[in-house]
């Protein structure tokens, strides 16, 4: 068990990292790298953008309240504690995963042609994310619920949704520098 300092911490690093990725490699890539499929049943770069973007829409609205609701720490440093839910999500949906799992409908992307500012509105958002994660180190985390927005049946805490955002946001950068690799190899600029 760790100190919710630290879990926060470690958090926000990979979060400030992912950020530091999208500004200085994803915000220069080409219209065609953007849009590129590799077939049709594989999303674009800019597809994973749209899907992370819807994904982490519902739950900023449930972290907004939970922030603004947490019972706060009065100076402690209590130890954050994983739900049962909370870990598995974070280990299906996170980069050490190898399987792929089913979308659920609400967050897939509309296919079609994507201009480059689907790269900043995902910037907007993360910066969302790494303001709430500085806002979390008030409160207990451990003791807000937040409700998935696939299920109302699926609660975990608001450490758990932090960690849901952005080991999924790490997946997705990854298949990203996949794609990527894989249009410059073939010769793909333009």
């Amino acid at each position: 068990m760790e100190k919710q300092s630290y879990y926060l911490k470690r958090l926000n690093q990979k979060a400030e990292e992912l950020l530091t990725k999208a500004r200085q490699e994803y915000q220069n890539i080409t219209d065609a790298e953007l849009n590129f499929k590799p077939n049709a049943k594989k999303w674009s770069i800019a597809e994973l953008f749209e899907h992370i973007i819807n994904s982490n829409k519902d739950y900023l609205n449930s972290i907004d309240k939970g922030i603004k609701t947490g019972s706060l720490l009065n100076g402690e440093d209590p130890n954050f504690r994983h739900t049962i839910l909370g870990i598995w999500m974070i280990n299906i949906l996170g980069p050490d995963s190898k399987k792929s799992y089913p979308t659920p409908k609400l967050f897939r992307p509309v296919s079609g042609t994507h201009s480059r500012s689907i790269i900043q509105d995902f910037i907007n958002q993360h910066e969302r994310i790494t303001d709430y994660l500085k806002k979390a180190g008030d409160i207990k985390i451990s003791q807000v619920r937040i409700v998935s927005p696939v299920s109302k049946l699926l609660r975990f805490n608001l450490g758990d949704a932090f960690g849901i955002l952005i080991y999924h946001t790490e997946r997705h950068f990854n298949q990203i520098d996949r794609l990527l690799d894989q249009q410059r190899e073939s010769g793909l600029k333009n």
